[in-house]
């Protein structure tokens, strides 16, 4: 076996290659971009209506919906206010009659899903299959 000869005039140093450690850096940056992005919950947009025509048929149930300051919906119906118990039995009266009445559910567009959720569950739970949301009027 040969022995390797060794260099005294050389000294020894330690290099880093920096280039994969600027690779990875940049990978990340643009993942944490990408995901910062995408985790951004963009508020619903409710869609205007074009014709603004009401349809035939019988009255609708008409219910308004605000937030109130505690995050819970605020329900008013012919213009008393209501909680989530007696829209159940306000919705399956409409249900119930012949011919069964729409529900209209008015709510302003800046309104958070979240508060809206609760109400159409409450209506799904009175057994109604489809409701409509008012809209406001294009410009």
């Amino acid at each position: 076996m040969r022995a390797r000869p060794v260099h005294p005039h050389r000294p020894i140093t330690g290099e880093i290659n920096v280039t994969p450690l600027i690779d990875v850096v940049m990978c990340l940056i643009i993942f944490f971009l990408i995901v910062g992005k995408l985790a951004m919950d963009p508020a619903v947009k409710l869609p205007t209506s074009a014709t603004g025509q009401v349809p035939a048929g019988p009255e609708p149930l008409s219910v308004i919906i605000a937030r109130s300051p505690d995050g819970t919906p605020s329900l008013v119906s012919s213009d008393e206010p209501i909680s989530l118990d007696a829209l159940e039995a306000l919705v399956r009266a409409a249900q119930s009659s012949a011919p069964p009445r729409p529900v209209l559910l008015r709510a302003s567009a800046e309104l958070p899903f979240e508060t809206l959720s609760p109400v159409l569950d409450a209506c799904r739970r009175a057994g109604l299959t489809s409701a409509r949301l008012a809209t406001e009027r294009a410009p």
